[in-house]
C-alpha cells in the first residue's frame, strides 16, 4: 500500500506541476487541458535533449539523474518567476467551474483505470513480450554497466548503431522509479498508464477547444468536453474491437495494457499534437517551425516509429497552408512542392512489404461501421464551409494520399522501414479521423441551432453505450490475446482477483524468483548466466518469464531471453538454443541432459531455474547444487 500512496502522490504533484508550467508558458487565458498539454511538451523537450546527449555520449546514468534535478529546479524557478513578474494567477483555480467543464474526462478516466485491474492476461504476456525490453530497461538502467546500447532483456551489450538511443522515455522513468524506490511494473503499468490516459483525454479536449473556438458559432465551455466521449471506444478490449469488426486496427492492445509505453501516445495523437497549436495559423513563421521541430523531437524521444507520421503530416500541412493562407505566388510554390514530393517518391525505392501491409490494414478498417460513419461525417463537414475545418480536412486527405498512392508513398514506406510501422501509421490516421468526426458532429448540431441540452443528451447516450461496451466486450473476449485466435469469454471476477493477489501488476512468483537470483549474485560475487523457462503459466495465463526476470535481477544475464531478443555482440550466450533446455526439462534423460549440458557449457551458463523435480539427479550430475526453492512457481534454483 505504501508504494501505491507514493506513486499516487508523485503523479498528482507531477500533473499539477505540468499544469502550472503550461500556464506560465502559454501566456494567455486557455483551459487547463491546454495548459497540461503545453506543460507536458515544454517539460519533455529539455528531458529529451538531455537524454539524447547522455545516451549518445554514453555518460553515466547518474549524469542524467543530475540533469533531471536541474530541469526540475529551473522549471520550478521559471513558474515562480512568471508568478511574481507578471502577477499571474497561476495558483488560482475556480474548482466549481473546472468540474463543470471537465467532469466527463474524469468519468472516462475512471473507466479506463478500473479496467486496468482486469487485464492480467495482457500484462502477464507483457504486451506481446515488448515489456521484456521496456520495463526491464526502466528497472535496470541505474545498474547497467554495458552502456545504453544494451540488450536489456538478456543483459549484454549490442553491436552497431542502436536506434533505441533516440528514445529517452525509459531513461526518464528510471529516474522516477529509482528516486521513489517503487516497483517498476506498478509504477508503469498502473500509475504511468493512468497519467497518460489523463493526458490523452486532455489533449483531445484541448484540440476540440482549438477547433470549436475558431468557428462562427456560439459555444459554452462546458460543452467542449462532450466530443471526448468518443474515446471510450478506444478503451474497449482490443480483441472485441477486432473480432466484431468494430475497430479492426493494428496493435490496439497498446491502449488497454500498454498506455505507459512510449509508442502509445504518438500512435494515438501523432497527427493531433502536430496540429494542436496550428489549426488555423495565418502565416508560417520561425516560431512555428521551431515549435513543430520541438514537438517532433519530443515524439521521437518516445518512439522512432512516429517518423513516417511526422514526415507526411508536416509535408501535408506545409502544402495546404501555402494553398489556403497565401497569395498566388505561394500557391504556385505549393504545387511545385507537391510535385517535388511526388518526384522524390518516384525516385526512391519502395517497400512492397510496407505497402502490402498498409493496403491490408486500409481494407480491413473500411469494414468497420465506425470508420464508415466517421468518413461520412468527415466528408460532409466540407458543407459547413468553415475555414479551419477545411484546412484540417485538406491536411488529413493529403496525409492519406501520401500513405496510399503508389510510388508517391515510397517516401512514407522508406521512413516506415518495417511493415508493422506502416500499419501503425494508418492506425494513427484512423484514430485522428474518429476524434475529428466526433468534434465535427458537435459543429453540425450547433449549426443546426440545436439546444445545448439536446447536444449533451445525444453525446451522453453515445457515451453510455460505449461505457457499457467496455465491460461487455471484455467479458465476451477477455481470455483471447491474439487477434484471429478463437474468441473466448473470461471470468471477470477471477481477473480482478488475480490482480489483487499480485498487487505489483506482475506475477509475485516472478518477483520472488528475480529477487532470489539477485541475492545469489551478491552472495556468489560473480555474474550469473541464467537459464529459465521461456513460458510459464501463473494464474493460468501465458507469462514470458525469461524476458521479464531481469526486472528484478538486474545483475544477471538471462540466457533464455536470447530466443526473443537475439544477441549480436559476440557473447557466448548468442549460441544458446532454448529448445535443448525445454527437451531436458520436460523429459530428463541421458540423451536430453547431455545435449542440454553441451549447450549450457558453451553459453557459460552457471545457474539453471527448473520447474521439474525430476531434473534433480541430472542437474546434480552436471555439478549444480540446489540453492533455493520458490514455492509459488514452483521454481528450483540450481547453481554451480
Amino acid at each position: 500500500m505504501k508504494e501505491y500512496i507514493v506513486c499516487f502522490i508523485f503523479w498528482m504533484l507531477f500533473t499539477v506541476f505540468l499544469v502550472l508550467l503550461g500556464k506560465a508558458a502559454a501566456g494567455e487565458k486557455k483551459s487547463e487541458s491546454h495548459f497540461l498539454t503545453t506543460g507536458y511538451l515544454v517539460y519533455s523537450f529539455p528531458v529529451a535533449v538531455c537524454g539524447l546527449i547522455v545516451q549518445f555520449l554514453n555518460l553515466p546514468w547518474i549524469v542524467f539523474a543530475g540533469c533531471m534535478a536541474v530541469i526540475w529546479v529551473v522549471l520550478c524557478g521559471y513558474i515562480i518567476y512568471v508568478r511574481k513578474k507578471k502577477d499571474a494567477e497561476l495558483f488560482r483555480v475556480k474548482l466549481g467551474l473546472y468540474i463543470r467543464e471537465n467532469w466527463i474526462l474524469y468519468v472516462i478516466l475512471a473507466a479506463f483505470t478500473v479496467m486496468l485491474f482486469f487485464y492480467f492476461r495482457g500484462f502477464w504476456l507483457g504486451n506481446h513480450l515488448d515489456d521484456g525490453y521496456y520495463i526491464t530497461k526502466v528497472a535496470t538502467l541505474p545498474y547497467t554497466t554495458t552502456g545504453y546500447a544494451t540488450n536489456y532483456a538478456v543483459g549484454v551489450g549490442k553491436s552497431g548503431f542502436d536506434s533505441y538511443l533516440l528514445n529517452t522515455w525509459e531513461l526518464e522513468a528510471s529516474v522516477y522509479v529509482k528516486l521513489l524506490g517503487v516497483n517498476p511494473a506498478l509504477f508503469l503499468r498502473l500509475f504511468q498508464s493512468v497519467f497518460y490516459y489523463f493526458l490523452f483525454l486532455n489533449v483531445v479536449k484541448g484540440f476540440a477547444e482549438n477547433i470549436l473556438k475558431k468557428l462562427n458559432v456560439k459555444i459554452k465551455s462546458s460543452l467542449i468536453q462532450f466530443p471526448v466521449l468518443i474515446t471510450l471506444l478506444f478503451g474497449m478490449y482490443y480483441i472485441f474491437l477486432f473480432s466484431y469488426n468494430i475497430l479492426p486496427l493494428r496493435d490496439t492492445f497498446h491502449f488497454n495494457t500498454g498506455m505507459f509505453l512510449g509508442v502509445t501516445m504518438p500512435k494515438m495523437l501523432g497527427i493531433i499534437l502536430l496540429l494542436f497549436y496550428f489549426t488555423e495559423v495565418s502565416r508560417i513563421n520561425l516560431k512555428m517551425i521551431l515549435s513543430v521541430a520541438a514537438i517532433s523531437l519530443v515524439m521521437i524521444s518516445k518512439t522512432t516509429i512516429v517518423l513516417p507520421v511526422l514526415i507526411v503530416t508536416v509535408s501535408s500541412y506545409f502544402i495546404v497552408s501555402l494553398l489556403m493562407n497565401y497569395g498566388k505566388k505561394e500557391k504556385v510554390f505549393s504545387v511545385a512542392v507537391l510535385l517535388l514530393y511526388c518526384v522524390a517518391g518516384f525516385i526512391l525505392p519502395g517497400s512492397a512489404g510496407c505497402q502490402e501491409t498498409l493496403y491490408a490494414d486500409v481494407r480491413q478498417s473500411l469494414h468497420s461501421p465506425v470508420v464508415v460513419v466517421s468518413l461520412v461525417i468527415f466528408l460532409g463537414s466540407f458543407l459547413l464551409k468553415e475555414r479551419v475545418i477545411n484546412k484540417i480536412n485538406g491536411v488529413m486527405i493529403l496525409i492519406a494520399a501520401c500513405m496510399i498512392i503508389p510510388q508517391v508513398n515510397d517516401i512514407f514506406e522508406q521512413a516506415s522501414v518495417y511493415r508493422f510501422v506502416s500499419g501503425r501509421a494508418w492506425t494513427t490516421w484512423i484514430y485522428t479521423l474518429i476524434i475529428l468526426s466526433s468534434i465535427y458532429l458537435c459543429v453540425v448540431f450547433l449549426k443546426l441551432k440545436a439546444k445545448e441540452r439536446f447536444i449533451k443528451a445525444g453525446y451522453l447516450v453515445i457515451g453510455m453505450i460505449l461505457m457499457a461496451g467496455i465491460p461487455y466486450g471484455f467479458n465476451k473476449t477477455g481470455d483471447t490475446l491474439v487477434p484471429g485466435d478463437p474468441v473466448a469469454e473470461t471470468d471477470v471476477k477471477n481477473s480482478i482477483k488475480v490482480i489483487l493477489g499480485n498487487k505489483y501488476f506482475m506475477p509475485e512468483s516472478t518477483i520472488k524468483l528475480g529477487e532470489e537470483l539477485e541475492k545469489l549474485t551478491k552472495e556468489s560475487g560473480e555474474k550469473l548466466y541464467v537459464v529459465t523457462p521461456n513460458w510459464v503459466y501463473p494464474n493460468g495465463a501465458m507469462h514470458g518469464l525469461s524476458v521479464m526476470i531481469r526486472t528484478y535481477a538486474p545483475d544477471i544475464v538471462s540466457v533464455s531471453a536470447v530466443e526473443r531478443f537475439p544477441v549480436n555482440n559476440g557473447s557466448p550466450a548468442a549460441s544458446f538454443e532454448q529448445e535443448k533446455y525445454m527437451q531436458f526439462s520436460s523429459d530428463p534423460n541421458e540423451e536430453s541432459s547431455e545435449a542440454f549440458k553441451e549447450q549450457a557449457d558453451a553459453a557459460g551458463v552457471n545457474c539453471i531455474v527448473s520447474q521439474n523435480e525430476a531434473c534433480t539427479e541430472w542437474l546434480e550430475d552436471m555439478g549444480y547444487v540446489l540453492y533455493s526453492e520458490i514455492e509459488e512457481g514452483p521454481y528450483y534454483i540450481w547453481y554451480r
